[in-house]
């Protein structure tokens, strides 16, 4: 198994393909998904649950991930999914807000 404080991923999935990923670590976070359906994403072989992106999964402490199945379950289109696993919190300062505010 690989041990990493923090690994990115990015993956095409065709159509139903299934990613299986082996590694040990207690975050996932999905950044993005090129599509409008979720990814269905299994973890240590658990039902199949549909993970948006912006959205983190935390293991309780001292607990871990040991693999992942992501699944694209769109019937005609390709998936491009970025995600990354991690031993700690991943911050996100990517939100940029622009405009007016008014009292």
């Amino acid at each position: 198994m690989n041990k990493s404080a923090y690994r990115f991923y990015r993956a095409t999935l065709t159509p139903g393909k299934v990613l299986n990923i082996s590694s040990y670590a207690r975050y996932l976070t999905v950044l993005n998904n090129d599509l409008t359906i979720n990814a269905k994403i299994s973890i240590n072989g658990d039902a199949e649950e549909e993970l948006p992106s912006g959205l983190s999964v935390e293991l309780p402490e001292k607990e871990n991930f040991e693999y992942l199945d992501i699944r694209n379950p769109h019937a005609t289109d390709n998936m491009t999914i970025e995600f990354s696993l991690s031993s700690g919190r991943i911050i996100d300062n990517r939100l940029i807000l622009a405009g007016s505010i008014f009292n």
